[in-house]
């Protein structure tokens, strides 16, 4: 008989009316028995049973054999869930919903897939894997094979080493197509490279290839990211470098390398024969910045304290209400939308300032004038309150306040950091060809923080730090540091945004130069930049002498071209070519 059957039949017969009177326990005996009467259906209930354990709370207990005979014995409190016994079940004795099914049962549902379906599911899946970026060991969760049987029972989840074993045959057979494609492709390309350090302390280098296509659309492919044993010289990168051009077949394609502006990138590239560099855009922004905001470096500490002040829960919620109750206090700009008080999605909290990227505290100083008018606000509002907490926050607040110039000083660097910002967005970007805009970009914001006077001969890039290096700041609550920076000082603001300026205006020609003949040249190509109107007549000429050099050069190696080893080559010239060069030499001959 049948667990069920045997739970059925001692319920029918303890439902049977007793021919004696019933006793007052007799009564609500039923009500318990009524209980009992619901139906387990989870299939979990052939390896557990319920129980009390010794806190007298309702648990479920594992009753599987172990290879040694014994019984599991596991205990997990019962809420009415499965989900706990249901993972301990792979996890632990690898048992599945589907391994349990009566054979009867399992034969009703669907047939086996073929092989070939099979292996087109888990080629799916790998798609997805591979797409998202998700982690292999997502095939071992016991919830998604638990989803996929529901999905599909007769799919079979291949196991981890399986997907490695797909992604690794796939790289095998698209690698050599795209070396083909490459070489048919492009002319020359470009790469892109950058080094870091894994969460296992080992270095790691990434290379993306870039070429325009005889249609001049921007292609771009990532060859490899792969470690790079130590130490991290100059002549070990080189060496890495020149074994993954080499497997890719691209060696003699490659023309230039973008890199950081560290020592050992810089010198790497010099080691490659025949390949030039050129310096992160990002990268170099980074340090002009950095090397220009040096002197605002006290006013920089005090700003972030006051943002850090906002990002924990309470300040945050606090600055919501304050928005919720005064929403006319917000400072937006021409083209921005005032917060709706009935949108509580569009409340405004602070931006962290993350030293490594300027550009963050660019958006995070935005974001802070945005609440200017509100943090003044909520520090009327906590020394209001009769709560010590309030009372607390807002002494913190009052210390911490910057002043009525400082405000105004951060109002003034947004302005120029605008054209920084806008200048990293735009050429960071990868859609589209950018190295013709960087010149002209950097001539553009070279206009804006032009300085009124022309003493700027006093600053030494060599001697000024990074604005954005971390530093251990004095506060009142400390008194030694790493170097120091008392914050607890309000800033003089008088004459800091021309020196600003000026230092901005002196990093960027000593890390950028764009008026160099070779500079210009790539925007000399571009018809939007063509005509060259931010240089001078001068270095518009020496561009153009540049440009014909660089011309002739090409030209004679067309018409004199290498014998090709191959005579159906020769068979692939066409009639125009060959009349195009006649024509071409007869000029010459005239001029």
């Amino acid at each position: 008989m049948s667990r069920q059957s045997q739970i059925t039949s001692f319920l029918t017969t303890s439902s049977n009316p007793s021919p004696s009177a019933p006793s007052h326990e007799d009564l609500i005996q039923p009500s318990k028995k009524q209980k009992r009467t619901r139906k387990r259906t989870s299939w979990i209930w052939e390896h557990f049973i319920k129980d009390l354990n010794e806190n007298n709370e309702p648990v479920i207990v594992c009753q599987v054999i172990k290879e040694d005979g014994t019984k599991c014995n596991v205990q997990f409190k019962h809420d009415g869930s499965t989900s706990n016994g249901n993972s301990h079940l792979w996890s632990a004795h690898q048992i599945t919903k589907v391994g349990l099914q009566p054979e009867e049962k399992q034969l009703n549902v669907i047939e086996k897939h073929t092989e070939k379906r099979q292996t087109e599911l888990q080629q799916f899946l790998t798609n997805w894997i591979v797409d998202d970026l998700l982690p292999f060991s997502v095939v071992n969760s016991t919830s998604f094979r638990i989803f996929c049987n529901e999905l599909d029972p007769t799919f079979l989840v291949p196991e981890a080493k399986t997907i490695k074993a797909i992604i690794h045959k796939a790289y095998n057979y698209i690698q050599p197509k795209i070396i083909e494609q490459i070489i048919k492709e492009a002319t020359s390309v470009s790469l892109t490279t950058d080094l870091w350090t894994g969460r296992n302390r080992k270095g790691f280098i990434g290379i993306t290839c870039s070429y325009l296509d005889s249609d001049f659309t921007l292609k771009e492919i990532i060859l490899t990211v792969q470690y790079v044993r130590y130490p991290h010289t100059a002549e070990n990168i080189a060496e890495c470098i020149e074994n993954i051009l080499n497997q890719w077949k691209i060696r003699h394609l490659t023309t230039t390398i973008i890199t950081n502006n560290t020592s050992n990138m810089k010198k790497c590239v010099k080691l490659l024969d025949g390949i030039s560099w050129i310096g992160c855009f990002s990268h170099t922004l980074q340090l002009v910045v950095g090397k220009g905001l040096f002197v605002a470096r006290n006013l920089i500490l005090r700003v972030k304290r006051l943002i850090d002040f906002f990002m924990t829960p309470k300040q945050s919620e606090r600055l919501t209400v304050i928005q919720k109750e005064y929403p006319s206090l917000a400072n937006y700009e021409d083209d921005e939308e005032p917060i709706n008080s009935s949108e509580t999605a569009k409340y405004l909290n602070t931006i962290a300032d993350v030293s490594t990227r300027w550009n963050s505290s660019y958006l995070a100083w935005c974001r802070l004038l945005k609440l200017k008018g509100y943090i003044k606000e909520l520090l009327n509002y906590l020394e209001l309150q009769s709560d010590s907490d309030s009372r607390k926050d807002a002494k913190r607040l009052k210390n911490i306040m910057i002043t009525e110039d400082e405000w105004l000083l951060i109002h003034d660097l947004k302005e120029i950091l605008f054209y920084f910002a806008e200048a990293t967005n735009y050429l960071g970007g990868s859609k589209y060809c950018t190295y013709s805009s960087i010149n002209p970009t950097i001539a553009v914001i070279m206009m804006n923080v032009l300085p009124s006077t022309s003493s700027v001969i006093n600053f030494n890039l060599d001697e000024a730090g990074d604005a954005f290096d971390e530093a251990l700041e004095i506060d009142e609550n400390q008194s030694e540091s790493q170097e120091k920076i008392n914050i607890n000082v309000p800033v003089n603001t008088y004459g800091l945004f021309d020196l600003i300026k000026k230092n901005l205006y002196i990093a960027l020609i000593h890390y950028f130069n764009p008026t160099s003949p070779e500079a210009l040249l790539a925007a000399l190509l571009d018809p939007r930049f063509k005509k060259l109107k931010f240089a001078t007549q001068e270095q518009k000429k020496d561009a153009e002498d540049e440009l014909h050099e660089r011309y002739n050069t090409i030209k004679l190696v067309q018409l004199n071209p290498l014998p090709s080893a191959s005579p159906q080559q020769r068979k692939k010239r066409s009639l125009f070519d060959a009349f195009t060069k006649q024509t071409v030499a007869e000029n010459e001959s005239i001029s």
